[in-house]
């Protein structure tokens, strides 16, 4: 993640197949690393845990989000992930990389303002709202 991010590692949720499991459960094979890379994560998943497990199996989906810091810019980022991992469940320390799957992320400086209904030019200075989702909460 950019520097203007903050990584958020509650909202990290790692599925495989149809079972869905958070960072913090040890118990289910998956280890969250934060800050490895800067401002970013590593996920490390056991995946002879789920070898003999019925119903899990199929693709690997790893969710996450970050907040927008003081550090935040108007700048075209790089988001970037690599898959490390070995085919061989006797040998977990030979590993296979796939080259790096890299997205563009667009930042930009916005400014909101609440106005009095009726009269653009009045600014309400105290008030107090969210954005979220495209949506307003009040």
């Amino acid at each position: 993640m950019s520097s203007g991010l903050t990584f958020n590692p509650s909202s990290l949720k790692v599925t495989i197949g149809t079972a869905v499991f958070t960072a913090t459960d040890a118990s289910a094979g998956v280890t969250i690393t934060a800050g490895s890379p800067s401002n970013g994560f590593t996920v490390d998943i056991d995946m002879t845990k789920y070898q003999t497990t019925p119903g899990i199996n199929g693709e690997v989906k790893i969710e996450y989000n970050g907040t927008v810091n003081t550090n935040a810019v108007t700048k075209i980022d790089e988001n970037h992930a690599v898959l490390k991992y070995s085919n061989d469940p006797t040998d977990s320390t030979t590993k296979t990389e796939n080259p790096p799957v890299i997205v563009k992320t667009f930042s930009a400086k916005i400014v909101i303002d609440k106005i009095k209904e009726g009269e653009e030019a009045t600014k309400l200075g105290e008030a107090v709202f969210v954005l979220k989702n495209a949506t307003m909460v009040r």
